[in-house]
């Protein structure tokens, strides 16, 4: 069971600050940029301001126009006429580097009528956003807007792109702050931290199976895995890569991380919404009625939403939202694999296997034996609570490809034992090795620690003896409090 970390503010990422642009870049006008759309939805980035000084709203107004001959049944999700601005539907760079959306990922139902409006030949449909509550646009100068191609697989229309316009930002801004999730007791009643901690429970399971599956499932045997095509479309060595990656990073914070949840839901539309995150806010979430309407285990569960919302986080998958459904994620996978591995519900319905879809699984995982090797502690006498760093390799010594297993740290005194971490190990074909590099926080009460490293057994090993190495003790001082000199003379009186 997962402890429920409180934590408050934060700091945005920060862009690195950039040159002047070129003068060529300063006589490009500051005004509409925009093209016609397939669907004859035009769509256009304005600047409601010439320059923006430190306090400005960074706002734009973006337009959809209808210059076809027939109304058109328009889709406000994705889009700035959204009531939720939840997708990263903008594209901004400084100095041809990408500016970091910062915003939030919202899971929710499928749409109803009230997600759409219909637009009439001729007709405009404008609304003005602000981008800093979006995009990290902390230092000067001139930011460029795009729209991005967006893929929505609902009934009705969406534009597919355009051009954008010019941000003339003048001064460097302050850095943004957002509401961390508090504790869960200040925000979900205990029927809903018992629904919380259930689907915590099997998110953990299915995550780490997933990653499992993905990890065990031989080489030559993964372009035709029916649950991964299924999900993720047609194979190629690196889109599995990314998969694998990611599923492993979401099983590893799912062991390892508190998870915080916030049951307040402030967002507009929450009788439809799941749950929201902020990518660059991890490990926490904010949880919606639908949550608690959906079962614990099976498909768009509350455990697959959990799923769902971590990959979001940029430390584990860096998922987007491109479909909301079982259905449009099996044709965005046949369509456009480069976006079903970035799609987060394509990692929620692959953990969450339902309908059943088999991975293969090692063939004849016998005789592995597994053992630690080059095994490093970055410090060995750190002060209480300081981040410690151990890297090393598990390599395969035995005669068979390995299942893939997990990697555990425990420290120990003479009076406790305590597991500080896990990581996952993927499966290792014979005569090869597994790096490994993780971060541990020392224990917060000084004294000496054992420290001991284990892989855990796999089926079929044939030496469990050897699995495990006792490394250097961790020699833990007290935390040194400096104290001002002016403070010390006030002590001293």
């Amino acid at each position: 069971m997962k402890a429920f970390n409180v934590v408050f503010d934060s700091v945005a990422s920060v862009i690195r600050h950039a040159s002047l642009v070129t003068v060529l870049l300063l006589m490009i006008p500051l005004s509409v940029f925009a093209r016609e759309l397939d669907n004859q939805i035009l769509a256009s980035i304005e600047p409601i301001k010439t320059k923006y000084n430190s306090s400005d709203k960074l706002e734009v107004r973006v337009s959809y126009t209808n210059v076809g001959s027939q109304d058109i049944r328009f889709l406000k999700r994705g889009t700035a006429l959204d009531s939720i601005i939840g997708d990263e539907f903008l594209s901004l760079s400084l100095d041809g580097q990408k500016v970091p959306y910062i915003g939030i990922f919202v899971k929710r139902l499928p749409p109803v009528d009230r997600d759409f409006v219909v637009i009439q030949p001729g007709q405009k449909v404008s609304k003005v956003i602000d981008l800093s509550l979006s995009y990290a646009i902390n230092v000067e100068g001139h930011y460029q807007v795009l729209y991005k191609d967006r893929d929505i697989d609902l009934k009705g229309s969406s534009p597919a792109g355009a051009n954008g316009a010019v941000l003339n930002v003048i001064e460097d801004r302050p850095i943004r702050l957002f509401r961390r999730t508090p504790i869960i007791a200040s925000s979900c009643d205990a029927a809903q931290r018992d629904q919380i901690n259930q689907a915590l429970t099997i998110a953990e399971s299915i995550g780490v199976r997933a990653s499992q599956d993905l990890n065990n499932a031989p080489v030559d045997q993964r372009p035709s895995a029916p649950r991964y095509r299924e999900w993720f479309g047609v194979y190629t060595a690196s889109r599995y890569e990314r998969v694998r990656r990611g599923m492993e990073s979401i099983a590893n914070a799912l062991v390892n991380n508190p998870i915080g949840f916030d049951c307040t839901c402030d967002i507009d539309n929450r009788e439809s919404v799941f749950a929201f995150v902020f990518a660059n806010d991890p490990f926490n979430m904010n949880v919606c009625p639908v949550f608690f309407r959906v079962r614990p285990s099976g498909t768009d569960s509350r455990s697959g939403t959990i799923i769902h919302e971590i990959s979001h986080f940029t430390v584990t998958a860096g998922t987007t939202d491109f479909r909301n459904n079982q259905a449009g994620v099996r044709d965005l996978a046949l369509s456009q694999p480069d976006n079903a591995v970035r799609a987060a519900n394509a990692y929620e319905y692959f953990a969450e296997n339902t309908p059943f879809l088999s991975m293969p699984g090692p063939v004849n995982p016998v005789d592995a034996d597994l053992v630690l090797s080059s095994v490093v502690i970055s410090n060995v006498d750190p002060q209480a609570t300081e981040l410690v760093e151990i890297s090393g390799a598990v390599v395969n010594q035995g005669g068979s490809v390995s299942l893939s297993t997990r990697l555990r740290l425990t420290l120990s005194t003479p009076l406790f034992s305590t597991q500080v971490t896990e990581v996952v190990i993927p499966s290792i074909v014979q005569g090869e090795s597994a790096g490994f590099e993780f971060e541990f926080e020392a224990p917060s009460e000084p004294g000496e620690y054992l420290t001991e490293l284990c892989v855990l057994v796999v089926e079929g090993e044939s030496n469990t003896t050897n699995n495990c190495s006792v490394l250097s003790p961790l020699i833990v001082g007290r935390t040194v409090l400096v104290v001002p000199p002016i403070l010390e003379l006030l002590l001293e009186d």
